[in-house]
């Protein structure tokens, strides 16, 4: 399709939309903006966006009268340019005003992307599986940005925001990855890549890339990890013993239900067995007795036998252990609390 055809089916892809949704408001005043400078430059606009999408996403497969037609991302963005330009017209502010607002809230319905109509935003924008997209009232994005599904580009606060520059400043040629959230009043420069789910609260210079660093690393194939297992029987009144195996058991903490530490005990080991299963004896002080009507549990703390790294379980029910020590039952050895 050329330039003129595609000007066309925008122009009946805007008059649908002013048509569909804004019943309520007086059209002859709503349609008066076909007229104005500021319209011919909305459609220059959408043409450069239109433009982006074919050449940035190969899921286009250059078919632009089936994007006009079906991309919720660019109905989107037809959506913000027309009531960015809504909302910047200075005769009859209210009534632009209103329909602005509408037609957003019908882009945040509808395709899930809330981009305020008062952001500024550069020609050739390209939203990509772009749903959940937030872009704050002060925002200012510069020209052929690239933003990916689930980014926020907000305010750092998040009640009672000064009415001022609040939202990010970013520059030309940025490409943000899904999930990201760049928050507050900074400045991210020109031709800068953030990866996903990257989250900024400080300027970012020119000619960067932002790249997340995964903190989970792989040290064992799937066949060779062991489980940790701990198990804990009943012995006397004030005694607990603790079984484990392939964990080294250091220290027990009893916490209540808010987790607040009760009681934190250096654990010692007294033997271990050929299966490599170490026994701990734990005896409870007075202290730890009293506590016990704020129904404790147990998180051990101890390190890995295979490679000595640092690890915790939690055990639960140890209330009720508590309660069967207070029953003077030692015999009932089945009653434990076991984590694997």
């Amino acid at each position: 399709m050329n330039n003129d055809d595609l000007r066309e089916l925008l122009i009946r892809k805007v008059h649908n939309l002013i048509g569909e949704h804004l019943c309520g408001f007086r059209f002859k005043k709503v349609y008066d903006f076909y007229h104005t400078q500021k319209w011919f430059s909305v459609l220059d606009e959408l043409l450069l966006d239109l433009a982006a999408i074919e050449s940035k996403d190969p899921a286009s497969n250059g078919m632009l009268k089936m994007l006009v037609n079906t991309s919720s991302a660019f109905s989107a963005i037809v959506i913000y340019r027309l009531s960015h330009m809504l909302i910047n017209m200075d005769e009859d502010h209210q009534i632009y005003v209103e329909a602005a607002f509408k037609l957003t809230e019908i882009s945040r319905q509808r395709f899930g992307i809330d981009i305020h109509p008062r952001a500024r935003i550069g020609h050739s924008l390209v939203l990509d599986h772009s749903y959940g997209i937030t872009i704050g009232e002060t925002s200012i994005i510069g020209d052929n940005c690239y933003i990916l599904g689930g980014t926020i580009i907000g305010a750092r606060g998040i009640a009672s925001n000064e009415r001022r520059q609040r939202h990010p400043s970013i520059g030309n040629n940025v490409e943000v990855g899904a999930y990201t959230r760049i928050l507050g009043p900074i400045n991210i420069g020109d031709n800068v890549i953030i990866s996903p789910y990257s989250v900024i609260t400080s300027d970012i210079n020119s000619n960067s890339i932002v790249r997340v660093s995964n903190q989970v690393q792989v040290i064992n194939s799937k066949e060779s990890i062991k489980p940790f297992h701990a198990s804990a029987i009943v012995n006397h009144m004030n005694e607990l013993i603790v079984y484990s195996k392939g964990f080294n058991l250091e220290s027990c903490h009893f916490i209540d239900m808010n987790n607040e530490v009760i009681e934190c005990i250096e654990c010692y080991i007294q033997n271990t067995d050929e299966e490599g299963v170490h026994k701990v004896d734990i005896t409870f002080d007075e202290s730890i007795n009293i506590a016990f009507h704020r129904k404790p549990n147990m998180f051990i703390t101890g390190s890995d036998t295979s490679n000595g790294t640092q690890a915790s379980l939690y055990m639960l029910n140890i209330y009720g252990l508590y309660n069967l020590l207070k029953s003077k039952q030692p015999s009932i050895k089945d009653q434990y609390v076991e984590y694997a």
